[in-house]
């Protein structure tokens, strides 16, 4: 058995050891090799700072990394690992992470980053094990929003100029470098103007799922005004999901919960200095 880079290994080969690695897993993932490969770029997947565990020329393990500034740290976050079933229990993750680290370090990384779920109890004792450690919480909703009573209007905006002092709270996947690394025409970022034509939040939605990387009020003080964006976004679609809501935000997971949206899983995000 061979680990290395996965800068040579096609994507419908990686894909493929992801659907194996991930059966039964606690949320199905999807087969679209072009999902995967959009999802890889949002993610800033560096290939040449991803490994695999390769036995007869098969990909059977698998560490997926995004390169990027986080703050001022720069970041390897982990969007993807993986062990096939048949090779699990042979304590691989770890091989693939004591491979990674030297690599990572050249690269001038300062820390692993990663999310797993919070109820993936095996997962957590195996990073544990490697040196990570908890440092963040997240919630993750779905569901079906009312129709919208059209009190709101809606004007299309730039995310790059608008001023969102809870950016830093949002996960890898839904910060703004991720959004503005999407293939063009994933998302469309609006503001939500209220009946006196006055801006009271904006949001992020890929129109045809229904996903929201981010959505805020701009006065957190008026909490109605929750209602107000939500009914913007019915505009949009009604059905709606929004993953990794970060733990501290206990007015936002109100208001989706009260909007009716069901809480699905939760995950931890965990981290190690390189």
């Amino acid at each position: 058995m061979e680990i290395k880079a996965l800068s040579t290994t096609p994507l419908e080969e990686v894909v493929f050891a992801i659907l194996m690695a991930f059966e039964g897993y606690f949320v199905s993932m999807p087969s679209d090799t072009t999902y995967w490969g959009n999802r890889f770029q949002a993610a800033r997947v560096d290939w040449d700072c991803s490994f695999g565990l390769f036995d007869k020329g098969e990909l059977v393990a698998f560490i997926i990394n995004g390169i990027d500034e986080r703050g001022t740290d720069k970041i390897a976050f982990n969007t993807g690992t993986g062990v096939v079933p048949k090779y699990r229990g042979q304590k691989i993750v770890d091989q693939l992470y004591e491979y990674a680290f030297p690599f990572l370090h050249n690269k001038k990384v300062t820390h692993c980053a990663l999310e797993v779920v919070k109820e993936n109890s095996r997962a957590i004792r195996v990073y544990e094990r490697i040196g990570f450690s908890i440092t963040k919480e997240y919630y993750c909703f779905k569901g079906k929003l009312a129709v919208s009573s059209y009190q709101t209007t809606l004007e299309e905006a730039n995310l790059a100029t608008i001023n969102n002092p809870k950016e830093y709270l949002y996960a890898w996947d839904n910060s703004n470098r991720s959004i503005e690394n999407s293939p063009i025409g994933t998302y469309t970022c609006y503001e939500v103007l209220n009946l006196e034509q006055e801006k009271i939040g904006f949001f992020v939605i890929n129109a045809a799922s229904g996903y929201l990387p981010q959505f805020e009020i701009y006065n957190p003080a008026l909490t109605a005004h929750w209602v107000l964006l939500f009914d913007g976004i019915a505009q949009i679609n009604r059905a709606i999901k929004t993953n990794n809501v970060d733990a501290q935000r206990t007015a936002q997971r109100a208001a989706l919960l009260s909007l009716g949206l069901e809480n699905t899983i939760n995950q931890y995000e965990m981290e190690r200095k390189s």
